[in-house]
């Protein structure tokens, strides 16, 4: 018997994508799927596209909320799917039509309860893959525990680009067995509470409990960058993290050591993510200096990244982090100004 897949997709005023997303989930070559789309109290005519999709394929259920966020639509979408298999995908975002097929194929195969695929991330004008690995592999318990470890944060050659830090950690680019959600009673934590990285969060959870998974080198998933982010300062953004850091050490509480330095690793790379939302602040150039230098200067940032290794990256990450450690504050936020620009040009 085939295996139903539950796609769940959270909308909030994606009319201008939404169209080429739907498309590309109803034109797949696997049939037995049921598209889950949750949209998340759109003001624009998001909802009147959704519908009129719904009109022309019965596989597509339609969840009407009020806006509460990316978390609270996934979280809405597991509770509502009926599927062996959950996949999610971003409104933004689309499928190459033989992708579930193929994630089928590898997950019956290699009996897997995860398989996860590389992606290519959609620039304007220009598309870049992202491979995870260079060939298809299958992960036994002591793997996925490797896997589970990389989640947490990277060690040693792991830190060559610390940009990479959460490209494993994404929920789209992912075909989860519904029983691993379930059973471990896994949801997606609201962003008012950590922030960022509810996907990362979810993960963590997810692979904790994984056996046995699966990798697929081909490239299914197109994720376009810039037009899902928001670029506006958000003032508790190190607060949130910190009760980030906080969730995965509950996580990982009396695991190996190598978890604790993986965490550490995290908690100083994300310095860069921290200053680069403190230029999104209008405040002038001295008030956002004084802000990068109060986080550098507090716990549990400064003696990470003290303990951060440097030696595996590439120069201008260890010129970068080298100004963090000795605290040459005008330095590094010349250095987030340069990263600014990089990030920026690509959209």
């Amino acid at each position: 018997m085939m295996k139903l897949i539950s796609i769940i997709i959270p909308v909030y005023n994606a009319a201008e994508y939404l169209n080429r997303c739907l498309d590309s989930i109803i034109g797949q070559t696997y049939k037995n799927i049921e598209i889950i789309a949750v949209n998340d109290g759109s003001t624009d005519v998001s909802p009147e596209i959704l519908n009129d999709y719904g009109r022309k394929d019965k596989r597509i259920r339609i969840i009407n909320k009020e806006n509460s966020g990316v978390s609270d639509c996934r979280n809405k979408g597991i509770e509502a799917a009926k599927g062996d298999c959950i996949m999610f995908v971003d409104s933004d975002d689309w499928l190459d039509y033989d992708c579930c097929e193929k994630l089928i194929d590898v997950k019956d195969r290699n009996k897997a309860q995860v398989v996860f695929f590389s992606y290519i991330r959609e620039f304007a004008g220009t598309s870049k893959p992202l491979l995870l690995f260079e060939e298809e592999k299958v992960f036994d318990k002591n793997e996925c525990r490797e896997l589970h470890r990389m989640m947490i944060g990277p060690l040693n050659k792991e830190l060559k680009n610390p940009g990479k830090l959460d490209s494993f950690s994404t929920v789209w680019g992912k075909l989860y067995d519904s029983g691993l959600i379930r059973e471990g009673n896994v949801s997606f934590v609201d962003l008012k509470e950590i922030g960022t990285a509810e996907d990362t969060l979810f993960n963590i959870e997810i692979f904790g409990r994984v056996k046995r998974a699966a990798y697929c080198d081909k490239c299914f998933y197109h994720y376009r960058k810039g037009s899902g982010m928001t670029s506006g300062y958000k003032k508790d953004l190190p607060l949130l993290r910190k009760n980030l850091f906080s969730r995965i050490e509950n996580i990982i509480n009396g695991k190996e050591p190598e978890y604790k330095e993986g965490l550490d690793n995290r908690v100083a790379l994300s310095i860069t993510g921290l200053g680069l939302n403190i230029l999104c602040n209008n405040e002038a150039y001295r008030n956002q200096l004084k802000e990068l230098k109060d986080i550098i200067n507090s716990e549990p940032y400064s003696l990470s990244a003290q303990r951060l290794r440097t030696s595996e990256m590439s120069l201008h990450w260890k010129f970068y982090f080298g100004t963090v450690k000795q605290k040459q504050f005008l330095c590094c936020y010349m250095m987030l100004l340069a990263i600014r620009k990089i990030i920026t040009s690509k959209k």
